[in-house]
């Protein structure tokens, strides 16, 4: 005699009656017609694409049983440089290109085509196994939405962009061409600072350099503790670092952030961000359409340029000083430079651990300058010019996981009490900035291919540095030495921008900057366009300049 439990167990399907049974036996197959190589499929898990039976992305699996497309596949387990390291993308079991087996089948069908299928030849399952069923798709649905949602804002905002530009244009020339030929002010017009400087006593007026500079947009309302900034060419903006960023005033908390300044626009700032950081950041670095900004609290955080959303974090335990983007075709390679004076390669697609760490030669003091440079010769990665306080050199790492090494091509020492507290790259050529020792001084040199100082080109002195580690920077037209004009800060003349062209000993002053009387922090120049940037404590201010031969 059948008992009650065991008809609610034949209900639940724990153990299936004669009637179930013959249910079962009797219902039509869903791969009724089908000859036994079809494989019902989803798509790939790391690309979302669907499986092919044949070429690149053709159907494999793992030990662990998961599928998915053979290209995808191989570029993950490669991409993880320690073999110990390597793993599924799915479940994380350890796995190696040895343990890949490739699938042949004769043709794969879409889930969503089985899961129909299904619903019509076979029994319903029970609500919850259906719920559990569907919940990856909706996921992947929402996740879509988001991306789409991001995009459409994106866009929303390049748009404003470009009917501000439109309401701000002048009758005369558009606006982008303004920034283009830069036209400036007759030398008479309030807040220009024209000069001319020969290289020598006895220079031609052929050789004479006229430089002229206007300000054209300054922001103070809210600007505290600004320390560095960074042009982003592709949206014409300027991004700056701030403090006591959102609610950190209220609560006495220190706070750090980026606040973003339209290029048409200078004198409006965007509000600014949520909190990145609990320490002052030190340096920025932009990309394509990623951000880097790292701090003493020693985390780097990837910003998206346009919408200011955080991407990533990496927190690397210790005070960070620097950091650099590489450039094809190594583009996923970012440096950080620390306080103990240590390097860190990172690959922005895998931030859970560094892929190289190492110590330039002589290197002291901390890292506060990174330029990088991808090789394409084979086996060469990325080829690094570090500059410490007391040590200038370059080291390339070439190699992969276990087998990654390093070479140092040059290295040159800053004798104590000088100490080396800036440096920038550009078009071949390096800027350094020293203090101590005989006095402070600007060094502009042209490198060779070794990244190592093969000619002094001017060497600027008359200026006094401020105590922090200030940011120097030059400007070259399509390197063009004889036309260089190189800018910084002067303690000795807080509220002006001292500047010197090509073959000048002795600075000028531009002294019509809108703040208060503040020591100038940084200074930064645009890739893309004749435009300054000077970054004080409370202000941040754009200046542009035409420099041109009488």
């Amino acid at each position: 005699m059948e008992t009650e439990s065991a008809k609610e167990n034949a209900r639940l399907g724990n153990v299936p009656s004669d009637a179930a049974a013959a249910a079962v036996k009797d219902a039509p197959r869903c791969s009724e017609g089908r000859p036994d190589d079809v494989v019902t499929a989803a798509h790939c898990s790391v690309c979302f694409e669907v499986w092919s039976t044949s070429g690149p992305h053709q159907l494999c699996c793992l030990r662990c049983g998961h599928m998915f497309g053979w290209s995808c596949l191989e570029r993950w387990l490669r991409q993880q440089r320690r073999a110990a390291e390597r793993s599924c993308p799915q479940c994380k079991q350890r796995a190696s290109l040895a343990d890949v087996r490739l699938l042949y089948v004769s043709c794969t069908i879409a889930a969503e085509e089985e899961r129909s299928a299904m619903h019509y030849s076979l029994p319903q399952r029970p609500q919850p196994v259906r719920v559990l069923a569907r919940e990856p798709c909706e996921k992947e649905a929402l996740r879509r939405a988001l991306l789409q949602e991001r995009a459409r804002r994106i866009e929303l905002e390049r748009e404003l962009c470009r009917v501000r530009e439109a309401l701000t244009r002048p009758p005369v020339a558009p606006a982008r061409e303004m920034v283009g030929a830069v036209a400036m002010p007759a030398e008479k017009e309030p807040g220009v600072a024209p000069a001319v400087t020969a290289a020598d006593a006895n220079a031609s007026p052929s050789s004479r350099t006229r430089l002229e500079i206007r300000l054209v947009g300054s922001v103070t309302a809210g600007m505290r503790n600004c320390r560095v900034a960074s042009f982003h060419a592709p949206t014409e903006t300027l991004l700056v670092s701030t403090g006591d960023v959102g609610q950190a005033v209220a609560a006495a908390v220190d706070s750090y952030g980026l606040r973003r300044l339209c290029l048409q626009r200078p004198s409006d700032a965007s509000p600014p961000t949520a909190a990145l950081h609990r320490a002052p950041i030190r340096d920025l670095a932009a990309q394509d359409a990623l951000l880097a900004c790292v701090s003493l609290d020693g985390q780097m955080t990837l910003v998206h340029a346009t919408s200011l959303a955080v991407v990533a974090r990496v927190a690397t335990g210790r005070p960070l000083w620097s950091v650099a983007f590489a450039s094809p075709p190594q583009p996923h390679a970012i440096a950080l430079g620390t306080a103990d004076a240590t390097v860190l390669l990172y690959d922005t697609r895998k931030l859970d651990a560094a892929v190289q760490r190492y110590k330039p030669a002589g290197g002291c003091g901390g890292a506060h300058s990174l330029q990088t440079l991808s090789m394409g010769q084979a086996g060469v990665c990325v080829r690094i010019t570090e500059a410490t306080l007391q040590s200038l050199s370059s080291t390339q790492l070439s190699g992969e996981g276990d087998g990654a090494r390093q070479e140092t091509l040059w290295s040159q020492s800053v004798a104590t009490p000088s100490q080396c507290y800036s440096m920038r790259c550009r078009n071949g050529y390096r800027l350094a900035s020293y203090r101590g020792g005989s006095g402070a001084y600007h060094l502009l040199a042209q490198v060779n291919t070794d990244g190592c100082d093969a000619e002094a080109v001017t060497r600027a002195n008359g200026f006094v540095p401020g105590p922090c580690l200030d940011r120097t920077d030059f400007w070259m037209p399509a390197a063009d030495a004889s036309r260089a004009v190189i800018f910084s800060g002067d303690a000795q003349h807080p509220n002006a921008v001292a500047y010197w062209t090509a073959g000048a000993t002795s600075p000028q002053h531009f002294r019509g900057l809108a703040s208060t009387a503040e020591a100038v922090r940084s200074v930064v120049c645009s890739d893309a366009h004749p435009l300054l940037a000077v970054v004080q404590s409370g202000a941040v201010q754009v200046l542009r300049w035409r420099c041109e031969d009488v």
